[in-house]
């Protein structure tokens, strides 16, 4: 298990490497994940420290997947869910991963859960 998470880690970091194509001091993920198939994730990273305005990056599919896989394998671990993570990188390769429990404010994710189950339903 700790091996499979030590992994995820390394992708996640992985992802963040390829993902920005100049210099930065740090970079960070947020993943915002209230049930399996309701959440977000964006990137964000800041080109020198102090940071005024940091820079985006693509965070699609792929990324929640990845954050995905993370909450239910910590899950095992600490039985309830996180709601919020947000994975911090250095160039260096050092990286800190926050998680939080609880529910998202701010967002309602049953509403949306219902529009996907039910647009699905529809597609059927």
């Amino acid at each position: 298990m700790y091996d499979e998470l030590a992994e995820l880690y390394k992708e996640i970091g992985t992802y963040i490497f390829n993902a920005i194509d100049e210099d930065w001091v740090e970079a960070w993920i947020v993943a915002e994940i209230e049930f399996e198939d309701a959440g977000t994730t964006y990137g964000r990273y800041a080109r020198e420290l102090p940071f005024d305005k940091p820079g985006d990056f693509k965070c699609g599919y792929p990324v929640y997947m990845m954050f995905n896989k993370l909450r239910l394998r910590m899950q095992e671990i600490h039985e309830e869910p996180w709601t919020r993570a947000v994975y911090t990188l250095k160039p260096t390769g050092k990286f800190h991963l926050d998680v939080e429990y609880g529910p998202l404010e701010g967002h309602d994710w049953e509403r949306d859960r219902l529009l996907t189950q039910k647009k699905k339903e529809q597609l059927n």
